[in-house]
């Protein structure tokens, strides 16, 4: 039998039970949102030109897609973090590995695209909303010292 602190779905552990309804809802719009656009932002650059940012922004994107892994890496990344956002697994594990490449989005485009500003600002809205959403799973990265385990292996 099952307790009222129980979900039938393996992945409802991270929002709490008491989760209102609407909460629920905006919490899996926001993932699904955020997993379709990184979906269908990765073929950017490979399949589907990237739009102009201005000669120092066109510049920088040459060199890195010149670089034998960065963007094909970066690429990778909103590919397996938008599959794994929408398939609802390891959520909290896909936001922690999306922000670096998030802030680097944002960062990119504030200093030579600010026409697509709106988008990085979007994504990081909705990647804060689920890391909020998600924040008892984080909570332990957040002790300074870890409580030491309660028994000790013998030699």
């Amino acid at each position: 039998m099952q307790s009222t602190h129980e979900s039938s779905a393996p992945d409802s552990e991270p929002l709490a039970p008491t989760v209102s309804p609407k909460a629920r809802v905006s919490s899996t719009l926001a993932r699904v949102l955020l997993g379709l656009v990184l979906v269908a932002n990765a073929p950017v650059g490979t399949l589907i030109p990237i739009p102009p940012a201005g000669p120092a922004g066109d510049a920088l994107i040459g060199a890195l897609w010149h670089s034998p892994y960065i963007m094909v890496l970066a690429k990778l990344v909103e590919l397996s973090v938008g599959l794994v956002l929408l398939t609802n697994r390891f959520v909290p594990l896909a936001l922690t590995i999306f922000a670096p490449v998030l802030i680097n989005i944002v960062a990119f485009q504030a200093s030579f695209s600010p026409q697509i500003l709106p988008l990085g600002l979007a994504m990081a809205a909705l990647t804060t909303f689920l890391a909020w959403q998600h924040r008892a799973t984080y909570a332990p990265l957040f002790v300074a010292r870890p409580a030491r385990p309660a028994t000790r292996l013998r030699p």
